[in-house]
């Protein structure tokens, strides 16, 4: 091969540089065949065949060489670009409006953009305010660090299976980070925590890091729990974590917990909230249950069906209570006994729901409320029919309630009664016996229509 066969290839269009080949040394379909058949050359083409080869192989390590130097170029090129774009956003960023204004007025928007925070699971950093908005700039970052008010936060998680999901154990991760943060952060206020669904659905095999992990930075906040929405599993998990960890730390901010609905159980042993010295709101859609809890000093208390033996043991507790609701069903097996008369000094409503209408013939002997104000008896059957039917067998305890009424002030702003059989004649006595500010309303008490029976009793 001659020089006069090569070719140069520009490298640079303002220089001479350049680098030297060959056009003709190029694969083609023809020498493709030619190998395929087994074909041989000749004899006498054997040296210019060899000459060739080695001459293109010269060619492609000169080119490589090239392309390594050119690719090394091409990274030191890229990496000061981004150095020059770096430093063209800090020129920028010194000339920003944002730093013009008040110091004053830049931490009044700050706050107002951080007072919904809610920490959740499914996550997304945008939706936490403070965990955002601490990247805009150093003065946002440096109150955000120092105020521990903007990182109150309402922590919820709804449901456990996200976290077996291995499409979203990034997020998990991240999200218990996050959460870790704003409990530390806040501290030492108060924690708004709510827990819910069964993590025993993904304790099968093993229990998931991101969930323990999570779970565990809650628990350890135990005292700075203020409100706790919990499901029954949640809180039994509590209990368990508390006892096999030898923590005996009390909610001694705890003011109101509510235990979402599940299924009924008799396994109510848990003594969490037993020491809780500021509880005061108590809501459980539990059915059978009863709870180890500080009822003396509770002021709201919300059960779902209980039997009407541990109904009134609870209530000869609860003399702090201001509203009271409750559902009451008379055990078969259990003998109707004589109650021990009770009073609740601070009582302003009752809305109680009986299985058993006798569970209302018991109530008014023995309950005196002084500052009633409020009162609501309904039928209801707890096994699950919606429309409880009139029981003939029993009347209403016209005596007792008028004793009742007299004892407790008679100081009623509404008095409704829901699918309780009495008679239109004892409903008027009922009506004359309250005062004329008193609004009596009567649904479903005789099969008639709500409108009709309504105005009736109203007056």
């Amino acid at each position: 091969m001659t020089l006069a066969s090569t070719c140069s290839l520009p490298l640079c269009s303002s220089c001479t540089r350049s680098i030297q080949h060959n056009p003709s040394y190029t694969p083609s379909p023809q020498l493709n065949e030619a190998l395929r058949r087994g074909c041989v050359p000749a004899d006498d083409s054997l040296l210019d065949r060899i000459a060739r080869a080695k001459d293109a192989e010269q060619q492609a390590d000169e080119i490589g060489q090239e392309l390594e130097r050119l690719e090394a170029l091409a990274e030191t090129l890229r990496m000061r670009q981004r150095e020059l774009s770096q430093f063209s956003a800090q020129q920028h960023g010194l000339m920003t409006p944002i730093r013009r204004l008040p110091v004053e007025l830049l931490e009044i928007i700050l706050r107002c953009a951080c007072v919904d925070d809610i920490v959740e699971f499914p996550f997304s950093p945008r939706t936490v305010s403070a965990h955002a908005i601490n990247g805009v700039c150093h003065l946002w970052r440096s109150i955000i660090q120092d105020s521990g008010l903007l990182w109150s936060a309402k922590i919820r998680i709804d449901g456990f299976r996200p976290f077996a999901d291995d499409r979203q154990d990034r997020d998990a991760r991240l999200f218990r980070r996050v959460l870790g943060r704003y409990c530390r952060q806040s501290a030492p206020g108060p924690l708004s925590v709510e827990l819910l669904g069964d993590p025993r659905d993904i304790w099968a095999s093993c229990l998931n890091d991101n969930l323990r992990a999570a779970l565990e930075v809650i628990f350890r906040f135990l005292p700075r729990w203020r409100t706790a929405i919990l499901s029954k599993h949640m809180v039994d998990y509590l209990h368990t974590y508390l006892k096999a960890n030898r923590i005996k730390r009390r909610p001694e901010m705890l003011e109101a917990v509510e235990v979402a609905r599940a299924a009924p159980t008799s396994r109510c042993r848990v003594k969490v909230f037993a020491n809780a010295t500021r509880l005061r709101s108590w809501t459980q859609h539990i059915d059978h249950c009863r709870f180890r809890l500080p009822y003396a000093q509770l002021t709201y208390l919300h059960t779902s069906w209980l039997s009407s033996l541990t109904v009134w043991e609870i209530l000869q507790r609860c003399r702090g209570l201001e509203e009271l609701r409750l559902s009451v069903y008379i055990e078969p097996s259990v003998e109707r006994w004589r109650l021990p008369k009770f009073s609740l000094p601070r009582l302003k409503r009752l809305v109680m729901t009986a299985d058993d209408p006798y569970s209302i013939s018991d109530l008014f002997p023995v309950l005196d409320v002084p500052l009633l104000e409020d009162l609501c008896l309904n039928r209801a059957n707890w096994p699950g029919e919606e429309y409880p039917a009139i029981d003939d067998a029993w009347d209403w305890p016209e005596q007792e309630c008028h004793d009742f009424l007299t004892r407790s002030g008679c100081n009623l702003r509404k008095f409704e009664l829901n699918y309780v059989r009495i008679s239109e004649v004892t409903l008027w006595r009922l009506r004359e016996r309250l005062p004329s500010a008193t609004q009596l309303v009567a649904m479903h008490t005789q099969g008639l229509s709500v409108q009709g029976q309504s105005s009736q009793a109203s007056g």
